[in-house]
């Protein structure tokens, strides 16, 4: 009994004790000092106005996702190294100063990225990149977090999102901005028991992103001169503004909010605009099997021609997004359906066959993920899905899949209201895309949704396809 006792007793202390650690505060002027202070049970102080920490993530381990990972690793991503923060609990990143900056070089790096952490704090931080323009990285990045608050801080592109959260837990942002980023202000997924109080959100690309995510609440915050609708997203609880003011250019979108005295003003919904072409002959179709794909004549992009470093079609390239593109890839899966499995084929043929819908613009920022469908000599091959993202780009979408071996980068454009033309490129995990330098990584295709709600990519290569499958 009295071990018993005596076990109670030295656990409450040992309780106590944990609950209660303090910090070792560590004052830091290079960005090489900052990246050896990260630690659990560490307050940094950033005592210079600005660190670049573009130089000193280079000579860090390799983050690897699956495997061990030290306390401060990077990713290696086209243009540079992107951090990665795993596993530290009780770390309080501080600027001596009201926004002390903090940013990074490369455009696909995250500023900040932290992985299975807990109890984290940053405080008077500006944090974004050094260069504007298309951007793949983030402002911060939360996986699996628990416990984290972000005060006086400021967040701003060049970054494709300001906050993105993902199976994270008790996130406080207070006195905030989040401005200037390509794609969403935030971006959650599977986020719950969170609040924004007091913060400036605006001039972002687009709005509000939650994903199976519950107990989110605003308070007096502000959502100004951001694009797109004002949010997306699917399968959530408790979202609540109270206090609000929201003047939005598009329209509320599908989040299903819980306004308390809120002033709010909406546009309507987002659609591409549509670019009239000239109107040709129709010329004759003898293969009735699939009437609807008539793209009249070649493909002559109107609103191309006027985008800043687009990349021109050649004639061989308008051939192939000719009258009769998804029509062509059925007839060779039909053709060679004998080497495929015929689950797959089916898969496949569901996907290429069937008149298209209208597709908005608004649907494509909701989706977050793609597989790859490839018919190659050997068969189908379906593979699992990929994160990927779309970024609103002055007259264009670009469509960014940014994880994988086999990465793609492009430009969207209206071909019609049910039909988008793609020019782009693949590229390989590490390398740079060559989208304007090499043409052989050069891909061409057509987007369109599906009578059944799916929206695909198909891409053509002379005997072999491949289709992109999307999905929220």
């Amino acid at each position: 009994m009295k071990k018993v006792f005596l076990f109670i007793i030295m656990s409450t202390v040992l309780t106590y004790c944990w609950a209660g650690v303090k910090q070792k505060t560590v004052k830091v002027k290079t960005s090489e000092q900052f990246i050896k202070a990260i630690n659990s049970d560490t307050r940094i102080i950033v005592e210079n106005d600005l660190l670049d920490l573009t130089d000193a993530l280079k000579g860090l381990e390799i983050y690897k996702e699956d495997d061990y990972n030290p306390a401060v690793s990077a990713s290696d991503e086209y243009d540079g190294k992107s951090i990665h923060i795993c596993s530290i609990s009780n770390l309080t990143i501080e600027g001596k100063k009201a926004e002390t900056h903090l940013q990074v070089t490369p455009r696909y790096a995250d500023v900040l990225c932290f992985h299975s952490c807990e109890d984290i704090t940053l405080k008077n931080l500006k944090m974004g990149h050094t260069e504007t323009g298309d951007c793949v990285g983030n402002v911060v990045t939360l996986n699996n977090v628990n416990i984290i608050d972000i005060t006086d801080c400021k967040l701003y592109g060049c970054g494709v999102i300001g906050i993105e959260a993902n199976q994270t837990d008790n996130i406080t942002v207070k006195n905030s901005d989040i401005y200037s980023c390509d794609m969403n202000s935030i971006y959650f997924s599977e986020v719950k028991n969170s609040s924004f109080t007091n913060c400036k959100v605006y001039e972002n690309g687009n709005g509000l992103f939650f994903e199976n995510s519950s107990d989110i609440v605003f308070n007096s915050c502000s959502f100004e001169n951001n694009t797109g609708s004002f949010s997306l997203g699917y399968k959530n609880g408790a979202i609540v503004m109270n206090n609000c003011k929201i003047n939005h250019s598009y329209g509320p979108g599908s989040i299903d909010f819980t306004y308390n005295n809120c002033e709010t003003s909406f546009g309507e919904d987002e659609e591409f605009d549509y670019v009239e072409e000239e109107e040709e002959e129709e010329e004759s179709f003898n293969d009735q099997l699939y009437p609807w794909d008539k793209t009249k004549g070649e493909l002559t992009l109107k609103d191309m021609e006027t985008a800043e470093d687009a990349l021109f079609l050649s004639d061989d390239d308008k051939r192939k997004l000719s009258n009769r593109y998804y029509s062509r890839a059925i007839s060779m899966l039909m053709e060679h359906r004998d080497r495929c499995n015929e689950k797959d084929a089916q898969t496949t043929l569901n996907l290429l066959a069937g008149e298209p819908v209208t597709l908005k613009a608004s649907e494509l920022m909701g989706l977050t993920k793609v597989r790859s469908i490839q018919f190659t000599d050997y068969g189908v091959f379906i593979y699992d899905y990929f994160p990927c993202r779309f970024i609103k780009d002055n007259t264009s979408l670009i469509f960014n899949k940014y994880r994988g071996s086999q990465r793609k980068w492009g430009h969207l454009y209206r071909q019609e209201d049910k039909l988008l033309a793609f020019t782009g490129c693949y590229y390989i995990e590490g390398n740079a895309p060559t989208y304007f330098n090499d043409k052989q990584f050069l891909e061409t295709g057509l987007m369109k949704k599906t009578q059944s709600g799916k929206i695909i990519l198909l891409l053509m290569e002379d005997n072999k396809f491949e289709i992109l499958e999307f999905a929220k």
